[in-house]
């Protein structure tokens, strides 16, 4: 018995995964429901790519603030839509600014760019 079998999953149906179109293995990309915890929606929603200075896309370096012990020294968050980057934030900020006020303002306006971004998917 698999783990489909045992939760009883309304996709798993005569032996088989009905729900594995939407969903990958975030290691290897292969099909898979999307209750399994690795598990991410296939591209062409969104996606979230944690990285240093030196895995930024070329032509997005020169446009990252210096803030903070500098750009080179940063972790940056890529969010990307249907494969395109729509945003690119990093942690680059001074301790004293790290609020939502201030240097983390951008939180709010991603989720709503998401959910608009996602209501006009459907």
């Amino acid at each position: 018995m698999n783990g489909c079998e045992l939760i009883k999953c309304n996709f798993y149906i005569n032996g088989r995964c009905t729900d594995e179109a939407e969903y990958v293995n975030k290691y290897t990309g292969e099909p898979m429901c999307r209750h399994n915890p690795d598990a991410i929606p296939v591209e062409g929603n969104f996606e979230a790519i944690l990285c240093d200075f030196e895995d930024l896309p070329d032509n997005q370096k020169d446009k990252q603030p210096n803030n903070g012990p500098g750009k080179e020294y940063a972790s940056y968050l890529i969010i990307k839509h249907k494969g395109e980057i729509i945003r690119i934030q990093s942690d680059a900020m001074e301790p004293e600014d790290a609020n939502f006020l201030r240097d983390l303002w951008w939180i709010k306006d991603a989720l709503i760019q998401a959910y608009e971004l996602g209501r006009g998917s459907k």
